[in-house]
C-alpha cells in the first residue's frame, strides 16, 4: 500500500467526493491509499488502526475456520467501508480482506474516532451500508438454502470468469 501525493489526493477527492459524508473537516484525517493487485488491505484478525472507504477496485473477503479451512465469503466492490464494525466496536471481528485489482481507498484514521462516532451524519450514512450490508447477507443465506450448490457455483463463475 502507498499513500498517493497531494495531487492525486485532490483527483479523487473532486471524483468521489466524500465530504458531505461529515459534519466536520474530514481533510485532516484522510489519506487517499493505492493497494495493488494481491495486497492485503487487513490481515486476518488483525486490529485495523484505520477506516477505508472504497472507492475503485475490487477485494475478496476471506475467513479462517477453527478446522484451518479458509472460506471466500465475498467479493467486495467499491464503493464500500471496510473496517467500520472495529471503529464501532473494540472486539476484532476482522476477517481478512485482499484485493483482486489496483484499488483505490480513502483511509480515515482512528484519531478522528471521537468525531465519528459523535457525528450524526456520518453515523447515518454508515447505518444507511450497514443496513443494506445485512439486507444483503440475508438474501444471499437465503439463496444458499433455496439453490443447489451447482446453480449457486454457475452465478459466480458468470461474476469473476
Amino acid at each position: 500500500m502507498h499513500i498517493l501525493t497531494a495531487e492525486t489526493r485532490t483527483h479523487y477527492l473532486e471524483k468521489y467526493p466524500i465530504h458531505d459524508f461529515f459534519s466536520f473537516d474530514i481533510n485532516p484525517y484522510i489519506e487517499v491509499c493505492e493497494f495493488d493487485k494481491g495486497e492485503w488491505i487487513f490481515q486476518e484478525g488483525s486490529f485495523p488502526e484505520t477506516l477505508y472507504y472504497m472507492i475503485e477496485g475490487k477485494a475478496k473477503l476471506y475467513m479462517t475456520h477453527k478446522n484451518g479451512k479458509v472460506s471466500l465469503i465475498e467479493y467486495l466492490e467499491a464503493p464500500r467501508f471496510m473496517g467500520e464494525i472495529e471503529l464501532l466496536n473494540e472486539a476484532r471481528y476482522t476477517k481478512g480482506i485482499q484485493t483482486v485489482s489496483k484499488t483505490i481507498c480513502y483511509s480515515i484514521t482512528q484519531s478522528c474516532k471521537e468525531k465519528l462516532l459523535a457525528d450524526a451524519l456520518f453515523l447515518r450514512r454508515l447505518s444507511v451500508f450497514l443496513g443494506e450490508k445485512a439486507t444483503k447477507i440475508t438474501s444471499k443465506y437465503t439463496q444458499n438454502q433455496a439453490y443447489p450448490f451447482e446453480s449457486r457455483f454457475n452465478s459466480l463463475y458468470s461474476i469473476i470468469g
